[in-house]
């Protein structure tokens, strides 16, 4: 296992400290060029600030030249701009976005690129947030260009600008809404996805990753054509994952971090390496995401092995091989198969396994592939092959196209016995920590496990493509089996489980010959044996787990699943009686011995794994309920009617979409939105249809009839046309109708020209209070269109207005608005409300650091009076005081969350008390700059492992506790 903590080697360091001592240096000439110019060389942008919205989606600025009037100075606590050196010129952006634009155009961004006229100059711009730095460009490039996530509401950003080299330059800054293709809505609340693609998520828990390495990107054997392209919009929706999470390397790691680039990724909670399938989350170490050296590696095969099975697979890697990783990967809705290489030496029966790796197959539906021990031990008592819930495997000698070397096609002696599979032992992949190319031979289970995980995302893959399946693994309430695919298969639903998943795989492994093993090659595969005919499964259990298409297991996969028409195959009884005692012996020892098992006296019922000669489950699905409803039974010609079908329901909580069929030949295909409205254009009876499909094909109708009267001729002709907008006051909001209007045209757009609008004739405005939940808690007459109402709580509500013209005529406009409490100081309604500050050393929090916390803005509710303040610092430390400011001193680097919890007392009653708590923003603190050593860099290789050793010389190595399976 990696060490406690990552050391930069001695020549790294050197390489960055010289790095860093020429950029100070280059800095100290700016500053100095900047005081013999007798200021800073910096000045106001024209204009200093802008209004970014959805009707005026670019701004421009201009600045710089030859003049010497300073911008104004930065503000205390600015991260960027430093007083008394080179003053920044600052760009103040006014964003102001609706309520809800965030969740309907969640990969909008705003992308800011500066450019100057002079070569020789040098611009750094970033970001800056409410203080905090939340996109930058700081590079020698001409033009500096960044993008952050568009967001919503009102906000106010910093465009700040620092000339990194003092040469009078004039520059333009272009800022610009970049409006994307939105994503697919996505509900994680159930356990899966329901964005529209097919795909395959496999997690590596592991060591570091080498994002920078060809073998993952585009040109490489795995994607000799173009780029790979698996990590599509809606996977990185799934993730979280926004474009300033979107890390794009260069070929040069030291260039990277200068320009910083990975200061960036270490922001992300998840980041995706752009040109690759890799998504990836760091546990926070001294180099987040990337091996420590050339001796950490292992996560880069893992890895590589899993991709060389399945290209075409996501990868979720999770550096760190803690409980935190594995049960992230176990619980995150969006992960369908996880892989783990490591464990404790020699299989001893300790207590415990992995974090949440039950539930993880057996609530969540997962697959979880652990590596079996590299030593002959017995694989039941192992915690991470041994669980029976999960895939157990050992190793195999098996010669890949790839390469350069024959193998034995022999059973690996020094490897995991009774397992479920075996699969590769030794690979050809990439194992380097920032290089660009190259392979070596790598050796363990460490690489057959992973292998194994890709193979069966394979099979996933494809099924999933035959049947229709979109997103991630689905939990229906009430199930206990989670379905891994669904769709339609021949017209009829169609889907199965992961306990199916492997049932299939246990027909389709497959066995080697007694005549493939090759004598000579099994001696130098460090003992490779030839597989008995006999009793094949007394060395490979069920058999070998392979993507080779030479051996056909993916595609004899496929037809025990029943997706593939094809032989299915068949194990004889021997396989099932050994292999149906290995997985009893296994249940015997995790659900009664085991005491630190998730199934320690609480086997699961029903039983879930499927043994061979038991019946296979049979896949169910019910069809969802259309439920419609109708604004109005009754409406006049030109009235607009809205058809709601937010009722229905399925069953199985599949995702459902809608299609609304009005007689007047209309119709609003299949969509994600459950309301559609209509304007009639002459009189008649109507019938309008809802038809709801669920995410197998299965669907049902419900029917409404709507009657239209009146003419569209006459002085009364006209369409009503509705408007609202909103503004937010805390809880209270007004609502404003009066731009509506009327028009000869029911079509919207052909009433842009304010000609062709007119008044309406003594309008009734009939505004509708909706909540979250679409209920209406509320409805109000108006006839002025301008209604003030207060809402109950903070929250997001839908509301709408329905306006009628005295001909009758009616239309409706929705809109969403969210509400927030409301805090009035000074006034009756004021509430008791802590506030915290912090104030420090940003530019130099090293520890010790001392921190003064100010609570001192705390508000106070008339006839209250604070009695107490009691300080959290974060690092485990607090303190109850009566005075607002305390001093505090951080011993220790970390990033901490203080907050303040107040004690009010009312002044006529000491026994009436109220309590308020707040947070400040986060306290970074540091370690000072550790000076280079005389210590040489570990040299440069595979690393040690089990797999290549005797077992005697593993003996002391095991008293030392875990570490990684491999060679």
């Amino acid at each position: 296992m990696r060490a406690e903590s990552k050391l930069v080697s001695q020549q790294r360091y050197l390489e960055m400290a010289e790095f860093f001592s020429m950029r100070a240096t280059r800095f100290a000439l700016v500053v100095m060029s900047g005081l013999a110019m007798g200021s800073a060389h910096a000045f106001a942008p024209t204009p200093a600030d802008g209004e970014l919205s959805v009707g005026s989606p670019a701004v421009t600025f201009t600045g710089g030249g030859d003049g010497v009037v300073p911008n104004v100075s930065p503000t205390a606590g600015d991260p960027v701009c430093v007083t008394n050196t080179v003053d920044c010129d600052v760009f103040t952006l006014n964003i102001s976005l609706p309520a809800d634009y965030a969740a309907t155009q969640a990969n909008d961004t705003i992308k800011v690129d500066v450019s100057w006229d002079v070569a020789e100059a040098d611009y750094d711009i970033y970001a800056v947030e409410n203080g905090e730095v939340i996109a930058s460009a700081a590079s020698a490039a001409n033009p500096e260009v960044f993008e952050f996530p568009a967001g919503q509401g009102e906000r106010t950003i910093e465009i700040q600008l620092v000339p990194f080299l003092p040469v009078a330059a004039t520059y333009t800054g272009n800022v610009t809404l970049e409006v994307k293709e939105p994503a697919a809505p996505t509900d994680l609340s159930e356990g899966g996805s329901v964005g529209g693609d097919t795909r395959v998520v496999v997690s590596v828990i592991d060591t570091g990753i080498n994002p920078y390495h060809s073998y993952f990107r585009a040109g490489s054997r795995l994607y000799p054509g173009s780029a790979p392209d698996s990590v599509t919009t809606n996977v990185k929706a799934e993730f979280g994952i926004g474009p300033a999470c979107e890390i794009t390397l260069s070929d040069d790691y030291d260039a990277d971090v200068a320009k910083g680039v990975w200061a960036a990724a270490e922001a992300c909670d998840l980041v995706w390496f752009t040109g690759t399938n890799i998504i990836a989350r760091s546990s926070g170490d001294a180099r987040p995401y990337l091996p420590n050296d050339n001796d950490d590696t292992h996560g880069v095969g893992v890895t590589a092995s899993v991709l060389t099975a399945n290209p075409e697979a996501v990868i979720l890697f999770l550096e760190g091989t803690g409980a935190a990783s594995e049960t992230f990967a176990m619980n995150h809705p969006s992960v369908d198969m996880v892989t783990t290489s490591y464990g404790p030496i020699g299989s001893a029966p300790l207590p415990g396994n992995l974090g949440d790796s039950f539930k993880g197959t057996y609530h969540n539906g997962k697959l979880h592939f652990g590596a079996c021990d590299n030593s002959p031990a017995l694989a039941q008592p192992d915690s991470t092959c041994g669980p029976w819930w999960s895939i157990g495997v050992a190793g195999f000698e098996e010669t890949q196209d790839n390469e350069e070397f024959e193998a034995s096609e022999g059973r690996q002696l020094s490897s995991g016995s009774f397992p479920d599979f075996v699969a590769d032992f030794a690979q050809t992949l990439p194992y380097c920590d920032v290089c660009t190319s190259g392979t070596q031979s790598v050796r363990g289970t460490s690489f057959s496990t992973p292998r194994s995980a890709g193979s069966a995302s394979r099979i996933l893959l494809e099924a999933r493509r035959a049947i229709g399946h979109v997103g991630s693994i689905h939990i229906r309430p009430g199930d206990d089996r989670p379905i891994m695919a669904q769709g339609q298969l021949d017209g009829a639903p169609f889907g199965f489980t992961n306990w199916q998943l492997r049932r299939a795989m246990e027909l389709a492994a497959y066995v080697p010959g007694f005549e493939e093993y090759d004598p000579i090659n099994g001696v130098f595969d460090e003992v490779a044996y030839p597989v008995n005919p006999v009793a094949p499964w007394l060395s490979i259990s069920w058999g070998v787990i392979t993507p080779d298409t030479e051996h056909g297991f993916v595609g004899l996969s496929l037809n025990a699943l029943g997706i593939a028409d094809g032989p299915v195959p068949e194990k004889a009884q021997d396989y099932c009686d050994f292999n149906n005692s290995n997985i009893d012996a296994r249940k015997f020892y995790w659900d009664n011995v085991n005491i630190g098992s998730e199934t320690f006296g609480n086997p699961p019922s029903p039983e879930p794994y499927l043994y061979c000669n038991s019946p296979q489950p049979t896949y169910t699905n019910n069809p969802p309920q259309a439920v419609l409803s109708l604004s109005d039974a009754e409406l006049t010609v030109g009235s607009t009617m809205i058809a709601d079908g937010g009722a229905s329901s399925d069953p199985e909580s599949d995702r459902l979409t809608y299609r609304f069929d009005i007689s007047d030949g209309t119709v609003r295909e299949d969509s994600s939105d459950a309301m559609a409205s209509h304007a009639f254009t002459a009189p008649g009876t109507y019938q309008v249809t809802l038809t709801v499909t669920d995410a197998v094909g299965q669907s049902s109708s419900a029917v409404e009839n709507v009657t239209v009267t009146g003419s569209s001729t006459g002085p009364s002709a006209g369409f009503v046309h509705a408007a609202l907008d909103s503004t937010v006051n805390g809880q209270t909001v007004t609502f404003d109708a009066r731009a509506s209007f009327k028009c000869d045209s029911f079509r919207s757009e052909e009433c842009t020209d304010p000609a062709t609008q007119r008044a309406l004739s003594n309008p009734v405005f009939e505004f509708f209070f909706r909540d979250d939940t679409g209920d209406i808690t509320a409805s109000m007459l108006d006839d002025d269109g301008l209604i003030d109402y207060t809402y109950g709580a903070a929250g997001t509500f839908r509301p709408f207005v329905v306006v009628r013209d005295a001909n009758g005529n009616s239309d409706a406009a929705q809109t969403t608005v969210t509400t927030e409490l409301d805090i009035v100081v000074n006034g009756p309604e004021v509430q008791n409300a802590a506030r915290l500050t912090a104030d420090y050393d940003r530019n130099s929090p090293v520890v010790p650091l001392q921190v003064i916390f100010d609570a001192s803005q705390t508000v106070v509710r008339d006839g209250f009076e604070i009695t107490s303040y009691t300080f959290d610092f974060g690092d485990g430390n607090a303190v109850t005081t009566a005075s607002a400011t305390v001093q505090h001193t951080y011993v220790a680097a970390g990033s901490y969350s203080p907050s303040v919890e107040v004690l009010f007392t009312e002044s006529d009653d000491t026994n009436n008390t109220e309590t308020s708590s707040a947070k400040s923003q986060l306290v970074q603190a540091t370690e000072a700059s550790a000076p280079a050593t005389g210590s040489s860099a570990a040299p440069v290789g595979v690393g040690g492992g089990s797999g290549g050793l005797g077992w005697l010389t593993l003996l002391p190595l095991a008293i030392a506790g875990l570490r990684r399976r491999s060679v």
